[in-house]
């Protein structure tokens, strides 16, 4: 810049136009096309097999980022651009990781991938390089830890299993094949940036296909066909369209099977993704929603996924361009969301299924996939009714035909057959021919399945029809008996043999015990049925009853499972079909346990209700629902699903005036806002509501406006301002005799004495709170306080009477705690064990440090996410990784200073000294420590300030100041000495012996 306008050769110019100016300079100036370029050359090397020297370039490439791009640059551009930057920065990185491990450099990668996996949990590409980056290292049990906690997730959270390639890892690492033989079976270089070394299988499970041999004729003509061609680079392109009508052909089930039988001819893969036109809960998929699964499914990093439907269109097909894959894409939609995933010039086998023909697609081959032969429709019956009653061939074929040789309508009446013992062929044939079809009340796409469903339909009473219309106007993907009682208006033991009738019928599906769900299918003929057959009132009647009932619920559960909490009173029912504001009193809820149980189960279903009320002029409804469910979804994290509904509750009770109600609202956006770091947005909302409840005269609201206020002081390390907050709360509950929420108010406030370093007088408040507690049998927050009483042992120095009263509080959490509460008390134990000289314990806080970091992500408590950092860095700084240390440091440093955490900002400025320090980088360590001492001070955290003082005085001594060390050490020392007496000695010590060397 200061070279700008000399008229050097090479100088820059600032070029003025009519809005902008523009900096003209060459672009080998500049970092991002130095990176570029360095990127580029190292790929090319790479694709010639020289990765050592893609290695070195890359890392070179790697050295130029100096911290985040465009900081301190506001707006969205910025922002965008930034996130674009980083995500081209992982995948070199990625890349680069990749070669190393080609190149047997497991110990190099050991460190980096364990950070990446840190950030990236979710991305089975970067978890398989770890296992083979540990296994290369010597360290089998810990490759294998790594998979089993990875399939623990997945199973716990998605109800999937890591996909085939991790799998094959897992196995390969179990029967120790040789380390470069793990993941690398083909060439030894990648071609391009987000290349993977392994073929994807992701196919769903399917029965053995019965017939549609001329089908698969067909593709293995289409394969041979496309060899003949395949030095153009040709892509074989089948669509498979459904008939007129012919929902339930077998369309997926051919796909899948074909793909299975082909898979030998597409070694680089095969890779299956539902479109969901018709799927009854989700949207259909859009193109670039698909495109970034797609994507993912070939090892790309979510991070490196462009946003643009064309940019990644283009990443696509590169990708394809030199892969032989077969790609199924299930359930399209029409042409226009197929285009932009099809391969430009490629060996891969596209297969495409729609219910509708799917003209326009260049180099498609069409295949209409017919009905099944009448031969291999009556094995297909027979496939499912079992062969004993099943030997009358003429018999079946005539029920085959009637269910219009489709398979889907085949397999229903097989397995209705199947389920009625003492029916003959001739019964169940008798009842596919009772009266005129219904066929017009459907529209084209399904008239013949029309016909196998209105079998089943016809055969029942009409309470059971009615029970069968009622039951697929709900909201959500599935029931349970007293939804079910509420949609119907009977009485639940009237309700409950309905719906044994209809799954006797196969009408309906239990996939566990009192939870009740339809196929997609017959689920879409049963609200066919319900708008045909019932008028608009009396569906908005079932509707507004199942709303009332799970309004009604869920305040009964609420009140059970939080009967502390202020809370509106409980509303009856707002639907003039009949009041179901008593069904809460008949759900089977033991206890609290049970209602909190419930809510858990339910959670998806209320949430469904919630949207629909708020979007179907039923909004008072809506924010009443948001209210009872406000502690639940808090307690349980599940603060993603609250803002919207939370913000919706707070205008609605504006416009309506009810200020009681607002100000009720106004405090679970206040929580929501707190767990989230969205402080100011938090504050905003607690001081209203503050006032509100000061106007309207409600004691426990004003408490809990106070509480929340000092928690908010607290975060921002303001913590004379929170102690006033939490005095002024004390008072409130004292003059209207809560002494729950005066024990709770006086947990907080001893927090606050204890960052003040007041510990004598915040172990009273302790103490005090602890008693209360446990009187009340409110095991939760008990735990919590002793968890306290644990970081107030740890700071006088008592290490060990710390470390038994974490393990106390964590073992009691984990039978009554949330999992935010549960990861809480497993990161204090996590921090001291880091802390201890055995590197046993080290490692077992760094692993309790990764499991509480993906908890803190995946449920936005983004203050909590920073301390995990912190601990991690500090785990690592422990075992002597010093840039792994500074890495999750400095992420921690820039997440805190976005969310206004100036605590953890003290910290994180403090360890990031510290770890700089030992990379020997002096003078960017003593620029953050003198920081970290200066915000210490000012948000009077003495603690922290003498740590970072402390460690100042140590970079001081090594830069030779050795006067200047020795006045800091006297510093430090003033500070621990009222603080931490064990930390007070170390500090002497160090004062003394730098005093005699003097």
């Amino acid at each position: 810049m200061a070279a700008a306008g000399t008229g050097l050769p090479e100088a820059a110019a600032i070029t003025h136009h009519a809005h902008t100016y523009t900096l003209e300079i060459l672009p080998e100036r500049i970092d991002w096309h130095r990176f570029r370029a360095l990127v580029s050359r190292a790929r090319r090397l790479s694709d010639d097999g020289g990765d050592d020297r893609a290695v070195a370039l890359l890392h070179q490439a790697d050295d130029l980022w100096r911290g985040d791009p465009l900081a301190g640059l506001p707006g969205s551009w910025a922002e965008r651009t930034r996130t674009s930057l980083a995500e081209q920065r992982l995948s070199a990185t990625t890349s680069r990781i990749a070669m190393q491990l080609r190149l047997g450099r497991f110990s190099e990668v050991v460190g980096v991938l364990c950070s990446l996996v840190d950030q990236f949990p979710d991305d089975e590409t970067l978890l398989g390089y770890y296992m083979l980056a540990c296994y290369g290292c010597g360290r089998h049990a810990d490759a294998l830890r790594i998979y089993q906690e990875a399939r623990r997730k997945l199973r716990t959270e998605l109800g999937s299993d890591p996909s085939e390639e991790l799998a094959r890892i897992h196995q390969r690492i179990l029967r120790r094949v040789p380390a470069r033989e793990v993941l690398f079976d083909g060439p030894q270089h990648a071609p391009d940036t987000f290349r993977t070394d392994y073929a994807p299988h992701n196919l769903p499970r399917q029965v053995a296909l019965v017939g549609r041999r001329p089908e698969m004729r067909r593709f293995h003509a289409v394969i041979a066909a496309a060899s003949r061609t395949e030095g153009d680079g040709y892509a074989s392109i089948v669509a498979l369209e459904a008939i007129s009508g012919m929902a339930g052909v077998g369309k997926t089930a051919l796909a899948v099977n074909a793909a299975s039988a082909l898979g030998r001819h597409f070694p680089d893969g095969q890779l299956y993704i539902d479109l969901r036109t018709h799927a009854r809960v989700q949207e259909p998929m859009s193109a670039a929603t698909a495109l970034a699964t797609l994507l993912r499914l070939l090892g790309v990093p979510a991070t490196a996924i462009p946003a643009a439907l064309e940019e990644r269109t283009d990443l696509w097909r590169t990708m394809l361009s030199h892969k032989r894959a077969v790609i199924i894409l299930d359930d399209a939609a029409d042409t226009d969301q197929v285009r932009p995933l099809l391969p430009g010039l490629s060996p891969s086998l596209i297969i495409i299924t729609s219910r509708r023909h799917l003209a326009g697609l260049p180099g498609a081959h069409s295949l209409a996939l017919d009905v099944l032969p009448p031969q291999d429709a009556v094995a297909l019956f027979r496939t499912f009714s079992g062969q004993e009653r099943t030997q009358d061939t003429t018999g079946i074929s005539r029920i085959v035909s009637l269910c219009g040789h489709l398979p889907l309508a085949i397999e229903i009446a097989a397995n209705r057959f199947n389920a009625r013992p003492a029916w003959s062929l001739a019964d169940l044939r008798e009842r596919l021919t009772r009266g005129p079809g219904r066929l017009a009340e459907l529209h084209d796409g399904y008239s013949e399945m029309a016909r196998a469903f209105e079998m089943s339909y016809l055969t029942l009473t009409p309470a059971q029809q009615s029970a069968f219309r009622r039951l697929a106007l709900h909201l959500g993907a599935e029931f349970g008996p007293h939804a079910a009682s509420a949609l119907m208006g009977l009485p639940p033991q009237q309700t409950e043999r309905l719906l044994e009738s209809l799954l006797y019928c196969h009408l309906l599906q239990e996939p566990r015990p009192d939870r009740y769900r339809f196929h997609d299918l017959l689920g879409e003929y049963a609200r066919a049925l319900a708008h045909s057959e019932d008028d608009e009132e009396t569906r908005d009647q079932a509707v507004q009853r199942l709303i009332d009932y799970y309004l009604s619920a869920t305040e009964t559960a609420d009140a059970l499972v939080y009967p502390q909490r202020p809370r509106m009173a409980r509303q009856r029912a707002d639907s003039t079909t009949g009041s179901v504001g008593t069904v809460g009193t008949r759900l089977p809820w033991r206890d609290a346990e049970a209602a909190k149980e419930w809510l858990v189960t339910e959670r998806s279903n209320l949430l469904t209700v919630e949207r629909h009320a708020r979007t179907h002029g039923i909004p008072r409804q809506a924010a009443l629902l948001s209210h009872a469910l406000a502690e639940f979804l808090d307690a349980e994290c599940h603060w993603v699903d609250t803002d919207r509904m939370q913000r919706h509750a707070v205008d609605h009770w504006k416009q309506a005036g009810d200020q009681r109600a607002l100000c009720l609202a106004l405090l679970d956006l206040s929580a929501t806002r707190t767990n989230t770091g969205h402080y100011p947005e938090a504050m905003a909302a607690a001081r209203h509501a503050l006032e509100l409840a000061r106007a309207t005269h409600a004691p426990d609201a004003e408490a809990d406006a106070l509480r929340k206020l000092g928690i908010l002081h607290w975060n921002h390390g303001r913590n004379h301002e929170a102690l006033a907050a939490h005095r002024e709360a004390i008072a409130v509950h004292v003059r209207s005799g809560n002494t729950w929420g005066q024990a709770r108010c006086e947990n907080n406030y001893a927090i606050s004495l204890l960052h003040l370093g007041k510990h004598q007088e915040a172990l009273e408040y302790f103490t005090r709170a602890i008693d209360t507690f446990q009187q009340a049998g409110d095991r939760r927050n008990s735990a919590k306080c002793i968890n306290n009483l644990g970081d107030l042992h740890l700071q006088v120095g008592d290490v060990e009477l710390a470390r038994r009263t974490y393990e106390t509080s964590l073992a009691l959490t984990m039978d009554v705690g949330s999992l935010s509460d549960v990861a809480t008390m497993q990161a204090n134990l996590a921090g001291l064990l880091s802390a201890s000289a055995d590197r046993h314990d080290v490692a077992s806080g760094m692993d309790m440090f990764r499991e509480c970091l993906f908890t803190f992500r995946r449920l936005g408590d983004r203050k909590n996410e920073g301390n995990a950092l912190i601990g991690l860095g500090t785990a690592h700084f422990g075992l002597g990784q010093f840039t792994e240390a500074a890495t999750h440091h400095q992420q921690a440093l820039t997440l805190a200073r976005s969310i206004g955490a100036a605590q953890e900002e003290a910290r994180a400025l403090r360890c990031l000294g510290s770890a700089e320090a030992a990379l020997g980088h002096l003078a960017v360590a003593a620029e953050h420590l003198c920081a970290a001492i200066s915000l210490a001070h000012r948000i009077h955290f003495p603690e922290e300030e003498a740590r970072a003082t402390d460690a100042l005085a140590e970079v001081r001594l090594r830069e030779g100041s050795r006067e200047a060390a020795q006045e800091l050490w006297r510093q430090a020392f003033e500070l621990f000495d009222g603080l931490d007496k064990t930390e007070a000695s170390r500090v002497a010590r160090r004062l003394d012996t730098k005093d005699a060397k003097s």
